[in-house]
Formats: structure tokens, C-alpha cells, sequence
């Protein structure tokens, strides 16, 4: 049987050069399988801002935090896509998720603070034209 990891479908991938010509981030779109019937979006969410977290070298949420708390709707995209914005001190994460049926859209923004900082609400805007 295929794992999720297996099933996984990355579209596109583009890397974004800082000014100095050293610091880079990469932005992404991968498609991955709906989520199990058996969890619930708040899960599923969660799952995904604690993934990031640990990505950029902060820990998981606290249980009683409340995943809300860390989401933002993005305009131009669909009423169910959620933003975060994750911060480490050498790394980075501009996470937007889009549920669709069969799949949730990933789309990704990470690497270097500075550089992910920059090209932000660039990278923001490009997403409803981006599939």
C-alpha cells in the first residue's frame, strides 16, 4: 500500500535568489491526497503548522493552542485556504493550504528569513494565478 509521502504530487518549484546573491528560498506547489475521513480539518491543520514548525527549528503547538489562532484567510483564493507564516531563526515558512475533493493544494514559500520575508506578499499574490 502507498504511503501519503508516495502519493505526493509536486507540480512546480521555483528558487528565488536574495540580494546578495547568496540566500535563496524556494517556493513550491505540491498536491497531496485529501485528508483520512477519520481526522478532522483542525487536526489535519495542525499536523501541518507543527510539520513547518519543526521545519524551521520551533517546536510543535501547544496542545490547548487553538489552530486558528495561526491561520489567515488569503485573498483570491477559496474561502477554505489557509495561510501561516512560520519564523525560525535560520529558516522560514510562508504555508498556504487549499482544500480541494480529492486533494489539498500545498503551496510553500521557505528558506531564508530575509528572502522569504521580501517576497512575501509577492508570493501571496501570484497564488490564485499559480495551478
Amino acid at each position: 500500500m502507498p504511503t501519503s509521502s508516495m502519493m505526493r504530487s509536486q507540480k512546480q518549484r521555483f528558487e528565488i535568489t536574495g540580494e546578495d546573491g547568496n540566500t535563496t528560498a524556494m517556493a513550491t506547489l505540491t498536491v497531496l491526497p485529501g485528508k483520512a475521513k477519520d481526522v478532522s480539518m483542525d487536526d489535519y491543520l495542525r499536523q501541518n503548522i507543527d510539520r513547518w514548525r519543526m521545519q524551521v527549528g520551533l517546536g510543535p503547538l501547544a496542545e490547548e493552542a487553538k489552530v486558528g489562532d495561526y491561520l489567515k484567510s488569503v485573498p483570491g483564493l477559496p474561502d477554505e485556504a489557509r495561510c501561516l507564516d512560520v519564523n525560525g531563526t535560520l529558516s522560514s515558512t510562508v504555508g498556504v493550504l487549499v482544500p480541494y475533493s480529492r486533494a489539498v493544494w500545498v503551496y510553500k514559500l521557505s528558506g531564508d528569513p530575509m528572502v522569504v520575508g521580501k517576497e512575501r506578499d509577492v508570493f501571496l499574490k501570484l497564488l490564485p494565478a499559480w495551478q
